[in-house]
């Protein structure tokens, strides 16, 4: 079988297993046991306290950092895509946005087929699935070498010593270089797009760090910036798994056990992140259900 073959029947087993309601039903599942665990128990005058003294500074900072966060990833797809977008970038914007909000609330992978059918023209099923490949790989990739600076910062983990998680991801990243490099051969990308797109990609990732940090400084959690720089990483590569539904429950009960705080402070933390979420998801929402790219997309499918 040929190299073509494989990568188009993996990423079709991939897709017919993320749209299976068995697993669907699976992460739904996954999903409320995590959420259950972290609300037994919960003190919720104490929840409350924090969510109602939330740091308006730190909190609005979050805010406005998302927006910039998301803004680098529709640039990463803008430039991987180059011309064979339907929409502009402010488009494309909205678009994602609108895909995130139903993917939020329908619990599946809406997002993706009306980002596919709305701001992608004619091109070969093969191709998309290639560039979209890549795109996951890159942001991978730019996952792993924050992961790698992370660590350095200790010189263990729990019982596990920083040297040995080091040489694993070195020996991952040398994998996910052989990968791309045969991507950008085939799909024909030039040195500048792939270096424009990791770094956008790591300017991304960084980017969520720090929102972390933020929305907990926010909650009044401090003294944990640099723990970030591998808790989020790792927290990433996890939600990449198809465990739970949009890593709700999987993500709050990370943070619990990794960062050792609250049931109050992480619930608080949670309940901030969701809402600018929702609130930066509203306008792409509204400019899908107010145009005609809607009509379009029902026409495609």
């Amino acid at each position: 079988m040929k190299k073509e073959e494989v990568i188009l029947k993996f990423t079709s087993i991939q897709s017919n297993i993320a749209n299976s309601r068995t697993l669907k039903a699976f992460k739904i599942l996954i999903s409320i046991t995590f959420v259950l665990l972290i609300l037994d128990n919960i003190d919720i005058n104490d929840t409350f306290h924090v969510i109602k003294n939330l740091d308006l500074y730190y909190s609005s900072s979050a805010m406005a950092l998302t927006f910039l966060v998301s803004l680098l990833f529709v640039l990463r797809i803008y430039i991987l895509f180059e011309n064979k977008l339907k929409n502009s970038f402010i488009g494309l914007y909205l678009i994602n946005r609108a895909g995130n909000m139903f993917n939020f609330f329908l619990f599946g992978n809406v997002g993706q087929e009306l980002a596919r059918v709305m701001y992608i023209k004619d091109v070969n099923k093969k191709e998309i699935l290639y560039i979209s490949l890549f795109d996951r790989l890159l942001g991978l990739l730019s996952v792993m070498v924050i992961l790698f600076f992370g660590v350095t910062f200790y010189n263990q983990i729990g019982n596990i010593s920083t040297s040995a998680i080091r040489a694993l991801i070195v020996v991952l990243l040398i994998s996910l270089i052989i990968i791309i490099l045969y991507l950008m051969r085939y799909l024909k990308l030039n040195q500048s797009t792939f270096l424009k797109s990791i770094g956008i990609s790591l300017l991304y990732n960084i980017g969520l760090v720090c929102i972390a940090a933020l929305s907990f400084r926010a909650v009044g959690v401090t003294g944990i910036f640099l723990d970030l720089f591998w808790v989020i990483p790792v927290l990433s590569i996890l939600l990449m798994l198809p465990l739970s539904i949009n890593g709700i429950g999987l993500r709050e009960y990370f943070l619990l056990y990794i960062l050792g705080l609250s049931k109050e402070l992480i619930v608080s933390y949670a309940v901030l992140n969701y809402c600018i979420y929702i609130i930066l998801c509203i306008p792409g929402l509204i400019y899908f259900l107010s145009s005609k790219s809607r009509k379009t997309s029902e026409e495609y499918t």
